[in-house]
């Protein structure tokens, strides 16, 4: 083998190993960019679950609010029912 032919062969490792770095950091990029898309979407959907667990529990307390005014509703109805009928 050709001292030239060594330096040939070099020369194409050398450029097989650039494209395989190249490529592996193109993989890289996009491996990145999908893991920030996803952080992005974690963050979103905590947002969201935080927001439903909020909403839920004013709900509850609407719900508890409701059930007291119906109870003193019923109270002032049959006070005055009581009151009239006397």
């Amino acid at each position: 083998m050709s001292a030239q032919s060594f330096h040939q062969q070099l020369n194409q490792s050398l450029l097989e190993r650039d494209q395989e770095i190249s490529s592996l950091q193109h993989k890289l990029q996009l491996a990145e960019a999908e893991v920030e898309k996803s952080e992005d979407k974690i963050k979103q959907l905590k947002s969201a679950s935080d927001e439903g667990e909020t909403h839920r529990t004013t709900g509850e307390n609407l719900a508890r609010k409701v059930q007291l005014l119906e109870e003193e509703l019923d109270k002032a109805e049959k006070d005055l029912k009581e009151t009239t009928e006397k």
